[in-house]
């Protein structure tokens, strides 16, 4: 009998080691209990939550495992038997429990399992309570393992796709470590990342360190709940990454903060769109406010020269007055009306650009005669403020392009009118030169502009304030519509000016319009 138990025992040991589960190792073991104990079936029992299923049974023939299935009843599964035989019809059947598993039962058809070996059997059925017990062990360390290796490269692949690290830093030691995600995104290798909270701080810009030292004094100090900062790191190539940090404090067994645990992560698109906003929220402020005095302006520019035509109309009615008088009403209804048309026409003009209806009409004409003309209209205007118009262009010279004439005669028009307008006393200069594009200017000895002026001067409605002209014309809309002519046509517009000393606007025509 002995022999035929080690034998048992020695075959399970084979048999069962490369089993991968608790059913491998049923399907293994069983045929070995059949065979040594000859015994013709061999049935296992699982026991989970005081519930009983059938997990593994092996049988001599498929005949003996369809008479099997008569047998088994829930009272007799549920029967509590141990070491216990019970006969039913033909069948001998041996209940033994499978410690933290279920039940095995042995049975044997027509005749008994002999005494000695039933009574000798525990030791057989502990080693398969242990294997089973060991393997399921195993299963569950194995799924763990891979839940865990899961659940880490999941993590990897999220810190990866947001350029993000999971960082520590110790406050006594004042050691750092960093997972390799974000410094990969900033171009450093692995021996190139920080180890020490110095060196992190070597690499923030020298603006956003107090401010990170301050959050993290904050957290530690209980003022915050959490640590939070943004903040700029210096990547490989010399570029300026934003960065969002977060995390919070692990403490010692006595409650002191001790190392700083959180994540770090790349958001410079954010503070792009940020800062995209907040420049965005500035114009609109701006142009509301813009608007706001156009529309105070834009009631002045009409009603004024209403009222003047209006007036001397009424003063012309007048029979007695005498023909110089009359005249110079007439005169000054000429010029309101002119104003008042001139304001209308900018209106409708900008109307047309914002609505993209604003069409182009290209034709062959002299630049240079067409620029002349515009400036010698303002003739009289110059004249009458005590002020020289100077055409510094040779006048031989000729300039043809193929373009929109009426509007590079707008352009050069509002320019001159711009200039006139904004200059006390001097003179007025147009001029032209050709450094690979031919380029036309007017120069005024005017009031001048200061820098954060000059970026804004093109804008709908602006216009330069300054105590020496007290009497402001127009809408703000002239160089604007300017702007719109030469991005319409691909030409280049842009001033250089001085306060109290000047400005000069220039127009630059492509190179591939000029025919001559």
């Amino acid at each position: 009998m002995s022999s035929t138990i080690d034998k048992i025992l020695l075959s399970l040991v084979l048999s069962t080691r490369e089993a991968s589960n608790h059913v491998d190792l049923l399907k293994t073991c069983l045929p070995v209990y059949l065979k040594e104990l000859k015994c013709d079936i061999i049935t296992v029992l699982k026991e989970d939550n005081y519930h009983v299923w059938q997990s593994e049974y092996i049988a001599y023939s498929d005949d003996a495992k369809l008479e099997l299935n008569d047998l088994f009843t829930n009272s007799f599964i549920n029967n509590n038997l141990i070491h216990i035989q019970q006969q039913i019809n033909n069948w001998f059947i041996y209940n033994f429990d499978l410690k933290n598993y279920g039940k095995i039962l042995f049975l044997k058809e027509n005749n008994p399992i002999k005494k000695d070996i039933i009574n000798r059997i525990d030791p057989v059925l502990q080693n398969l309570s242990q294997l089973l017990q060991c393997h399921e062990n195993k299963v569950k360390k194995q799924d763990a393992e891979k839940s865990l290796k899961k659940n880490l490269d999941i993590q990897s692949i999220s810190l990866e796709l947001n350029n993000a690290s999971v960082f520590t830093n110790d406050i006594l030691s004042g050691e750092a470590s960093f997972t390799p995600h974000l410094y990969k995104y900033l171009g450093y290798k692995q021996d190139e990342m920080p180890s020490n909270m110095e060196e992190t701080l070597n690499l923030l810009h020298k603006d956003d360190v107090n401010a990170v030292l301050q959050a993290i004094e904050d957290h530690k100090s209980g003022k915050t709940p959490d640590y939070y900062s943004e903040f700029r790191l210096r990547a490989r190539n010399g570029h300026w990454v934003w960065v969002e940090g977060r995390g919070k404090f692990i403490s010692t067994s006595n409650g002191e903060p001790h190392v700083l645990v959180g994540i770090s992560q790349v958001i410079t698109k954010r503070k792009e769109a940020e800062f995209e906003l907040i420049k965005a929220k500035e114009k609109a402020i701006e142009n509301d406010r813009l608007k706001s005095a156009f529309l105070a302006n834009m009631s002045h520019e009409i009603r004024t020269p209403m009222n003047g035509i209006l007036g001397f109309m009424q003063l012309l009615e007048d029979s007695s007055i005498d023909e110089s008088t009359r005249q110079s009403y007439m005169n000054i209804i000429e010029d309101s009306g002119n104003r008042m048309l001139n304001t209308l026409n900018n209106l409708i003009n900008i109307s047309k650009i914002e609505a993209g209806q604003m069409e182009v009409y290209s034709t062959e004409f002299d630049a240079i005669e067409t620029a002349k003309s515009a400036l010698q209209f303002f003739t009289p205007e110059a004249k009458q403020k005590g002020l020289e118009l100077c055409n510094n262009i040779n006048e031989e010279r000729k300039v043809i392009i193929h373009s929109d004439k009426e509007k590079f005669h707008a352009i050069i028009t509002n320019f001159t009118k711009n200039a006139i307008k904004y200059t006390v006393n001097g003179t007025i200069e147009l001029g032209y030169f050709n450094h690979g594009n031919p380029t036309f200017y007017i120069k005024d000895t005017g009031i001048g502009m200061l820098p954060e002026e000059q970026k804004t001067i093109f804008d709908h409605f602006f216009q330069v304030r300054d105590t020496k002209i007290t009497r402001r014309e127009g809408a703000g809309l002239g160089l604007s519509i300017c702007r719109a002519y030469a991005d319409m046509l691909g030409w280049k517009i842009w001033v250089e000016s001085q306060k109290n000393v000047g400005s000069t606007f220039f127009l630059s025509i492509i190179k591939n319009e000029v025919l001559d």
